[in-house]
C-alpha cells in the first residue's frame, strides 16, 4: 500500500525556535506530519493553525446553506478542544 508523505509548514522566531505566536516573525520550515503529531507544542500549533484556516474557509463560504452542517461540526469541535490548542494571532 502506498503511504503518502505529508508536511506542515512551521514558522520559527529569529533564533529558530517555535514561539507561542510564530506567525509574524522569522522563517518557516516544513516538518513531517508524524513529527508534528508526536510533539505536544507542535501539535497544538498545527491545530490552532488548522482552525484558523477552517474559520477562513467558513467566512468565504458562509452563505452556502449546503455547508451549514460542516460549520456546526467545526464550531462544536473547536469548543471541545479549545483548552488544548495554542491561542495565536493572525
Amino acid at each position: 500500500m502506498y503511504k503518502r508523505q505529508a508536511f506542515i509548514n512551521i514558522q520559527k522566531d529569529d533564533n529558530g525556535i517555535l514561539t507561542d505566536v510564530p506567525f509574524n516573525v522569522g522563517e518557516s520550515t516544513f516538518l513531517n506530519v508524524s513529527d508534528v503529531l508526536s510533539n505536544t507544542k507542535l501539535r497544538k500549533y498545527a491545530l490552532a493553525r488548522a482552525f484558523r484556516e477552517l474559520e477562513s474557509f467558513e467566512r468565504k463560504y458562509i452563505n452556502f446553506n449546503e455547508l451549514s452542517d460542516i460549520f456546526k461540526i467545526i464550531t462544536k469541535t473547536k469548543k471541545k478542544i479549545s483548552n488544548v490548542i495554542l491561542v495565536t494571532e493572525n
